[in-house]
């Protein structure tokens, strides 16, 4: 198991027992280096690490010792997926207010990207950027693709042509978005209370093999506003391909989903920074 610091650097392997095996990265631009790690996946027996501050991605040698390093064509935002031939895809910055995902074959030359532009009217409003984050997941040759502040999830085939969507639950409250919400008195306040009004997608997380859990939540702020923070809830549950509910599924309080497998969820169990722990839930 891979865990990623992304503000410290560092980046750490764990046995399946929970283990510390090795620790790597330190703040700085040179070589094992990294300003802000947003995303890292295994791929052919190496580690790829994709660095947002940077624009770059570094590839590692099992024993997490530096292999290579390239310029990514855009800023990461996050999602890393490993592809058949050898290389990755993920997402990025693609453009003001866009994003979209970047395929790298396994000669690390970027083949071809996929633009995704925020649904309207969302698109026209400043704080936007600020709280709506893209969302991506690769189920074999389909991509799965929307954004946290509203529904509906676009399925879409690897060209991006977009085949079907998924729709949100009925108790699902969709972000309202109005002119001056985070603007004139009394704003930290106000912010909060826009927060509390309506419901994030927290996360795409393929899980049991067949199945896909959409994470929801919420946003809340720091005092100060010097950070917003999402928190997980729920997990709707949903059958891969007909997009069924099989189960809507309450999660622990203070709990974020932080991945998947085919054995079922892993999940932080505590917020940082007080002592935390990884939990594997089964199918």
């Amino acid at each position: 198991m891979l865990v990623a610091d992304a503000l410290l650097p560092r980046l750490h392997r764990y046995s399946a027992a929970g283990r510390l095996l090795a620790s790597v990265g330190r703040f700085g631009d040179g070589r094992g280096e990294y300003r802000r790690v947003r995303g890292v996946t295994e791929l052919g027996g190496a580690v790829v690490v994709l660095d947002s501050r940077l624009s770059r991605a570094t590839r590692l040698r099992w024993d997490l010792s530096t292999d290579t390093t390239f310029r990514t064509p855009v800023a990461p935002l996050g999602t890393i997926v490993p592809q058949p031939n050898g290389g990755f895809a993920f997402s990025g910055v693609i453009g003001s207010r866009t994003a979209g995902l970047v395929w790298v074959d396994d000669d690390w030359r970027t083949t071809h990207t996929m633009r995704l532009q925020p649904p309207e009217p969302a698109a026209s409003y400043p704080y936007v950027g600020s709280f709506n984050r893209s969302l991506f997941l690769s189920l074999g040759d389909i991509w799965l693709t929307g954004w946290s502040l509203t529904y509906p999830i676009s399925v879409r085939n690897t060209s991006g042509v977009v085949r079907d969507s998924i729709l949100a639950p009925a108790w699902f409250r969709n972000a309202p978005l109005e002119p001056g919400a985070l603007a004139g008195p009394h704003r930290l306040v106000r912010r909060q209370d826009w927060f509390n009004s309506f419901d994030v997608i927290a996360g795409l997380f393929a899980v049991c093999d067949s199945l896909l859990a959409v994470v929801h939540g919420s946003l809340e702020s720091a005092p100060d506003a010097s950070r917003t923070h999402v928190r997980h809830t729920s997990a709707t549950v949903l059958r891969q391909g007909s997009w069924d509910l099989v189960m809507e599924l309450a999660l622990p309080d203070d709990s974020q989903v932080v991945g998947a497998t085919s054995d079922g969820f892993v999940i932080l169990v505590a917020t940082p920074p007080r002592p935390w722990t990884l939990v594997r839930t089964g199918c």
